[in-house]
C-alpha cells in the first residue's frame, strides 16, 4: 500500500510562523524545567536542614541523659 506524496506545500510565511510557535514552546518548556530545578533544590536543602536538626536533637538528648546518670 503506497500513498502518493502530498502536494500541499507550505509557504515561507507559514513555515516562519510554525518555527516561531515551536521556539515559543521550547522557551516555555525551558522555563518550566528551570522552575522545577529550583523547586527541587529548595526541597533538598530544606529536608537536609530538617534531618540535621533531628540528628542534632537526638545527639543532645542522648548526651543529656548520659550526663545526668554520671
Amino acid at each position: 500500500m503506497t500513498t502518493s506524496p502530498s502536494t500541499d506545500y507550505v509557504t515561507k510565511h507559514e513555515f516562519e510562523l510554525a518555527m516561531a510557535h515551536i521556539d515559543t514552546r521550547f522557551a516555555q518548556l525551558e522555563t518550566r524545567i528551570e522552575q522545577a530545578t529550583v523547586t527541587s533544590i529548595r526541597w533538598i536543602v530544606g529536608l537536609a536542614f530538617g534531618q540535621y536538626a533531628l540528628m542534632f536533637g537526638l545527639i543532645l538528648f542522648v548526651v543529656s541523659r548520659e550526663l545526668t546518670h554520671a
